[in-house]
């Protein structure tokens, strides 16, 4: 019987086991993933071109900007990398292994990067 199953499904590369690909789902799960992609690679790039061009904008020093960009992000990673790693391995959930962190986190990510637009407005309110 399992040599049957392999045999069958050999004939239909759409079938691996129990699932059943559509070239409809592939394209949709293709395009979906190109875009995700997109905007990842647009935040990715936001931050480490936008952020030390804003802060000059405010007359920061290049001490500053070198701290804000460089250290301070990579000392928030040195300490909250490891842990969220090791934990994140280590939970299991009915949404897997990562979604849950990932679902607490993207309010907090895009509420920063829609907020990066809005910042001379928010110094000009600051600063009053």
């Amino acid at each position: 019987m399992v040599s049957e199953e392999i045999k069958k499904n050999h004939d239909d590369p759409m079938r691996v086991g129990t699932l059943k690909y559509t070239m409809a789902g592939l394209v949709a799960l293709f395009i979906w993933m190109l875009w995700g992609d997109f905007w990842y690679a647009m935040m990715e790039q936001l931050i480490p071109r936008l952020l030390p061009l804003s802060l000059k904008e405010f007359n920061a020093s290049n001490a500053t900007i070198g701290l804000m960009v460089g250290s301070l992000a990579a000392l928030v990673n040195m300490f909250m990398v490891p842990v969220i790693s090791f934990r994140s391995d280590r939970t299991r959930t009915r949404f897997g292994r990562r979604i849950p962190y990932l679902a607490f986190a993207t309010p907090f990510v895009s509420i920063s990067l829609i907020l990066i637009g809005w910042t001379p407005k928010i110094v000009e309110v600051l600063h009053r």
